[in-house]
């Protein structure tokens, strides 16, 4: 997520594209549906070069990448069932 915000402020559309399609493809990794296309629309603004709705959209990754680091600290928390158990 870092390196979207940073080529954001540095308004690098070729950067966007790279640092959102890179993110897009480790929050698959979780089925993150909502992260998945959010970044998609992030690259795909990146690719444009047209930079007019990518604070909107990047508001839109943040707050989907926040759900899907709950849903995870909340997995992480729950009892593995069987464990420590032959």
């Amino acid at each position: 997520m870092s390196d979207v915000c940073e080529a954001l402020s540095r308004r690098d559309a070729p950067a966007l594209e790279r640092a959102a399609h890179t993110l897009k493809g480790s929050v698959a990794t979780f089925a993150a549906k909502a992260a998945q296309a959010a970044a998609l629309r992030l690259e795909e603004i990146g690719r444009s070069g047209d930079l007019a709705a990518a604070d909107a959209a990047c508001k839109s990754l943040e707050a989907a990448i926040d759900d899907l680091t709950r849903a995870l600290r909340a997995a992480a928390a729950l009892p593995e069932e069987g464990r420590g158990q032959p």
